[in-house]
C-alpha cells in the first residue's frame, strides 16, 4: 500500500490524524533521549504489572511481546478472579511462574473507593483478604505467592500489622517502612495517569531522579492500552534495553542489596 504523506500532512494539520501526529512526536523525543544516554544509569528494573484477572487475546500478546523481549515481570493476581479460571487461565499462571514472571497477590476484590480493600479496615479484615487469595491461588495453582501489593497502593498501618502475620510473603511493593520484610517503594513513575505508559513523562522523572539510584520499580496496568499507549511501553523497553538495564525479580534485587 502506497502511503500519501502529503495527505497525511494535511489531514494531521486539520486535527484528523493527532495519533500519528503523536506518535511522530513522541519517536523524536525517543531519538533525541538516545542522543543524551550518557546522562542516564544503566538501572536495574522491576517491573509491576497490576490487575491480572484472565488470559484473554491482550494478556497473550503482551506476554508473546514480553518473552520476545526476554523481560522479568512480576504480575498481580486478583483473587476472585480465580473462582470460576478456566485452564487456560490457570495454565498460563503454572507455566510461566519462575520464568518471565512473578505472580503477586493483588488483593481478592480489587475495591477501589470510596471503600478500599486495605486501607481503613481493621487488621483482622486485611489479613482474611490476603489469606483468601494467597489459599485460592495455591488451592488452583500450586504457588505460593511470595509477594504483595495493595489494589490502588491504598494501605495503612494495620496492612503492615496484617502482612506481618504471612511467613511466606517476603516483598511489598509500595509498602511501608516499618515493615520487617522487604518494601519495595516507588523510585519512578512510568504512568502519567493509571493505564498510560508515557514515554516522556519517564524521561522527566528520570532527569530529576537522584543520579545515584540504583533500580527502578515501574508500575504499570496492561489491560485496555489501545494502540498508541503500546508504543509508549514498547519505546520505554527500548530505551531501558539502550541504556544496558537489567531486568531483575525481587529476589535477586535482595541478593545484590540494591533495594533499599
Amino acid at each position: 500500500m502506497q502511503i500519501k504523506w502529503g495527505q497525511i500532512l494535511i489531514d494531521t494539520l486539520r486535527g484528523k490524524n493527532l495519533v500519528l501526529f503523536r506518535l511522530a512526536k513522541l519517536y523524536i523525543n525517543y531519538k533525541k533521549s538516545i542522543k543524551h544516554i550518557k546522562d542516564f544509569a544503566a538501572y536495574k528494573v522491576i517491573f509491576k504489572l497490576d490487575d491480572l484477572v484472565n488470559c484473554n487475546e491482550a494478556v497473550l500478546e503482551l506476554d508473546r511481546y514480553i518473552k520476545r523481549e526476554d523481560l522479568k515481570v512480576c504480575w498481580g493476581i486478583i483473587g476472585n478472579s480465580l473462582e470460576s479460571a478456566d485452564n487456560n487461565y490457570l495454565n498460563f499462571i503454572k507455566e510461566n511462574n519462575n520464568k518471565n514472571y512473578q505472580f503477586f497477590n493483588h488483593g481478592y476484590n480489587h475495591l477501589e473507593g470510596p471503600e478500599y480493600e486495605f486501607c481503613g479496615k481493621s487488621v483482622e479484615e486485611q489479613i482474611d483478604t490476603i489469606s483468601k487469595t494467597q489459599k485460592i491461588v495455591y488451592d488452583k495453582t500450586g504457588i505460593t505467592l511470595r509477594a504483595f501489593g495493595a489494589p490502588c497502593n491504598r494501605i495503612d498501618d494495620n496492612t503492615t500489622a496484617a502482612l506481618e502475620t504471612f511467613k511466606d510473603i517476603k516483598y511489598w511493593f509500595y509498602g511501608k517502612n516499618n515493615y520487617s520484610g522487604i518494601s519495595f517503594l516507588p523510585y519512578t513513575r512510568a504512568e502519567k495517569t493509571v493505564g498510560n505508559p508515557d514515554f516522556e513523562f519517564l524521561i522527566e522523572n528520570l532527569s530529576d531522579s537522584d543520579k545515584n539510584m540504583k533500580i527502578l520499580i515501574l508500575q504499570f496496568h496492561p489491560y485496555h492500552w489501545d494502540f498508541e499507549q503500546k508504543i509508549n511501553f514498547h519505546l520505554i523497553i527500548k530505551f531501558l534495553k539502550k541504556l544496558g538495564c537489567e531486568f531483575i525479580f525481587p529476589d535477586e534485587a535482595v541478593q545484590q542489596d540494591i533495594y533499599k
